[in-house]
């Protein structure tokens, strides 16, 4: 089950530059979801053929309709938050894979050059800090936090999702692979 509450990207990216990230995200098991506002979300995923928009979860954040796109689980809630808020974009981080699996899709899908890292590193940054909001919780056992997400990503539509997603098209999940490996070249 998605948490309730959300605290912008903008926000979570202050708090790591900040170093207070602990204020708000434990060093813990946990699960969490990327919510991004309606038109955000379309246009980004305006380059895959066949996504349903229609099933996506939608919840009002700060008075934006907003649309989950991406679940995941963590060890470490607050280490994975900074990663994929704060992560540097660098040549290596990308061709090694080392570069965080949003960062890497949304870079993908917003067709930016993957030579020019600091100027996708700072789009990346521009795009979330403007669209996009994070639910997490902790969960007290590592086999709960595997069974939510085999939960969710087997009766909700999380088209950002690769691994062990059973309800977006096999023909999206392809295309974005294929884009996702055409940005590493």
């Amino acid at each position: 089950m998605i948490p309730h509450g959300s605290i912008p990207v903008s926000e979570l990216r202050r708090l790591v530059h900040g170093r207070k990230l602990g204020s708000v995200a434990v060093k813990a098991l946990g699960i969490y979801a990327w919510w991004f506002k309606e038109e955000a979300a379309k246009r980004l995923l305006s380059p895959l053929n066949g996504v349903d928009v229609s099933r996506l979860q939608a919840r009002d954040i700060e008075g934006e309709r907003c649309l989950a796109l991406y679940f995941g689980i963590s060890r470490d809630l607050r280490s994975r938050i900074a990663w994929h808020v704060a992560q540097k974009h660098t040549a290596s981080s990308v061709k090694s894979g080392f570069l965080s699996t949003l960062r890497l899709t949304l870079s993908a899908l917003l067709g930016l050059p993957a030579s020019q890292a600091q100027q996708a590193q700072q789009a990346v940054n521009d795009f979330i800090d403007a669209n996009c909001f994070l639910s997490f919780r902790s969960v007290p056992s590592l086999d709960e936090a595997e069974a939510e997400e085999k939960a969710e990503l087997s009766t909700n539509y999380y088209p950002l999702n690769l691994q062990g997603n059973k309800m977006v098209e096999s023909s999206v999940l392809t295309q974005l692979k294929a884009l996702r490996k055409n940005y590493r070249l």
